[in-house]
């Protein structure tokens, strides 16, 4: 106990009051506890010394700080802190997941997805979505994500590929700010973006059970950017919503292209979807394509866009900039398959 009681006097620190935290054998909830209790100076203090290291602000305040010590995240044990700690230092990253353009065998589209390798293996989007939500910071990242992004594919249209799109997953904890599209609109415009070449994906779950999607989707067609729902036919199955939201597009979901070519009621679905968004003249993307067989059978039913490990897994900007120079050959073998 007198090492405690020793560790536990004050230090000076610049300006500074340095508090230390010292504990001998308690949980880690008793040191959350102890944290939330600490003097302002004590959280201010961890800030200043990470900017003098950095040399970069971070965007961390003490309510965001107390916040994660009050352990709402659910991600995995002994991250509670980490995952704050990689939104103040940037940690996030993007891989693009490419769609090649079933009629000419070209990568046609990017679908920007988010990245955090921690330590423990690169979580899942879903994850790390979910874990953002939870303590109110999906609309940070989101923000910095899509800027990255929209970086990124000027970069790649200054340099030969013009035609190329983009698009981004919306969660419906980024639909709770209202400037969200307004920050879209002026993000393409700072990178001069046209809106038809950038596209918002958002989950069937949430076309069914959003009240705010009509309004979301309505003002994003004003901006000139269209809408795909995302994991089409995964269960919601709410054809009705359809009628009334207008969206430009539907994402085949995985589960059902694993099947094609040899099970009946996936192909039978699957050609449901294709001919419904026909219908309502809507374009189509399929997910997860992983072999010829189910290549083959989706440019016969006039598939729009494809993406699968059977072409590319997502890549790091680097990684498409290489794809995109092997594409003349990649074109060739696409179109004899």
């Amino acid at each position: 106990m007198q090492a405690l009681d020793a560790a536990a006097k004050p230090l000076d620190y610049y300006k500074y009051e340095v508090h230390s935290l010292p504990a001998m054998g308690e949980t880690r909830q008793n040191l959350i506890d102890s944290i939330i209790d600490a003097p302002a100076s004590v959280v201010d203090l961890s800030v200043a010394v990470v900017q003098e290291h950095r040399a970069y602000p971070l965007p961390r305040t003490r309510e965001r700080a107390v916040r994660v010590a009050q352990g709402h995240m659910r991600f995995m044990p002994a991250s509670n802190l980490r995952l704050m700690l990689a939104v103040a230092d940037d940690e996030f990253h993007i891989h693009y997941q490419p769609s090649i353009d079933c009629k000419t065998g070209e990568i046609a589209h990017l679908e920007a997805l988010l990245r955090w390798p921690a330590g423990q293996g690169t979580h899942s989007t879903e994850e790390i979505v979910r874990s953002l939500e939870l303590n109110s910071l999906i609309g940070e990242v989101g923000r910095n994500i899509l800027n990255r992004a929209c970086m990124d594919l000027a970069e790649l249209r200054r340099n030969g590929h013009p035609g190329l799109t983009l698009s981004m997953n919306v969660s419906a904890g980024q639909l709770a700010d209202a400037n969200l599209v307004m920050t879209i609109d002026q993000t393409l415009k700072r990178y001069r973006i046209p809106p038809r070449q950038f596209q918002v994906e958002i989950t069937e779950t949430m076309l069914a059970e959003g009240d705010s999607i009509p309004l979301f989707v309505e003002k994003l067609n004003a901006i000139g950017v269209a809408t795909l729902v995302d994991d089409f036919g995964l269960g919601y199955n709410n054809l009705g919503v359809l009628r009334s939201v207008p969206v430009a597009g539907l994402k085949l979901d995985r589960s059902f292209v694993a099947g094609l070519g040899r099970n009946r009621r996936d192909s039978v679905i699957a050609k449901t979807i294709i001919g419904l968004a026909k219908s309502l003249h809507m374009i189509t993307v399929a997910e997860g394509v992983e072999t010829d067989v189910q290549a083959r059978w989706l440019r016969r039913h006039d598939v729009t866009r494809m993406q699968g490990w059977a072409y590319s897994k997502a890549l790091p900007i680097s990684g498409i900039r290489n794809l995109l120079l092997q594409q003349p050959w990649a074109k060739k073998a696409f179109l004899r398959r």
